[in-house]
């Protein structure tokens, strides 16, 4: 079955006809991953018939990521035939403007539902993507170019996770946390431009929980909040300490 994607959220309709342009949404569940956006002027209730439907794009593959948004750009991901994951950039109107291959998702002779799994997340003229292989994947924004590719799996000494890693990664400054699961690395930090390793969690070997991290204030302190197998953990980002 091939994948739709319908884009009607972009589309807001309001009573005086004025046109209104939501904010960038450039990771999983909005900028700051709580679910929140900052849209104003939306109908309270919808039209007969639902909101009008925008545009809609055809033959993506197989998939379970959401589309993030930035800079005028929509981006999904998709699986063909072959088990191959593409990263899909589309114009606001739903017009082409690349799409990249940038490795093996998780087919079906895997224990889950084939498809891709990590949403993307969106930094500037960067993007990352977690495959479902453990994959972290940089890709150029203007065109599409995959720029590096590191395997999270051999680095970090991790398992693969049994139903496929499902992750939008955290980028923080200059760093990208993920979660590989593996001894001593539960979550560890790479510098967003050249992929080396910032920092990993000492002390803390649970394997990924199927979370995407999030970023947090408390007080004057800066919290990474995530799930791992068996805990709910929070952790400095600037030194990957577990706090607790």
């Amino acid at each position: 079955m091939k994948r739709i994607v319908l884009f009607s959220m972009f589309v807001v309709i309001i009573a005086s006809a004025v046109r209104v342009h939501g904010g960038d949404c450039p990771r999983f569940r909005g900028p700051a991953g709580d679910g929140r956006f900052s849209e104003t002027g939306l109908l309270k209730e919808w039209p007969d018939g639902g909101p009008k439907l925008a545009w809609s794009v055809k033959g993506l593959g197989k998939g379970f990521c959401s589309p993030t948004v930035a800079g005028g750009t929509v981006y999904v991901t998709g699986m063909d035939d072959q088990d191959q994951g593409y990263l899909f950039a589309f114009g606001l109107d739903g017009s082409p403007k690349w799409k990249t291959n940038y490795g093996p998702e998780m087919g079906k002779n895997g224990p889950a539902k084939p498809g891709t799994r990590g949403t993307a997340t969106i930094d500037g003229d960067l993007i990352f993507i977690m495959s479902s292989f453990g994959r972290l994947v940089m890709v150029e924004a203007a065109k599409g170019e995959v720029l590096k590719s590191i395997d999270l799996l051999e680095r970090f000494g991790a398992e693969q996770a049994k139903f496929g890693f499902a992750e939008c990664v955290l980028v923080d400054g200059g760093k990208v946390i993920c979660t590989p699961g593996g001894p001593d690395a539960s979550l560890a930090a790479l510098d967003k431009n050249t992929g080396e390793t910032i920092w990993q969690t000492r002390g803390l070997s649970q394997p990924s929980g199927y979370c995407s991290a999030r970023l947090i204030r408390r007080g004057s302190q800066r919290l990474v909040l995530t799930m791992l197998e068996k805990a709910l953990v929070a952790i400095d980002p600037d030194t990957g300490k577990l706090l607790w």
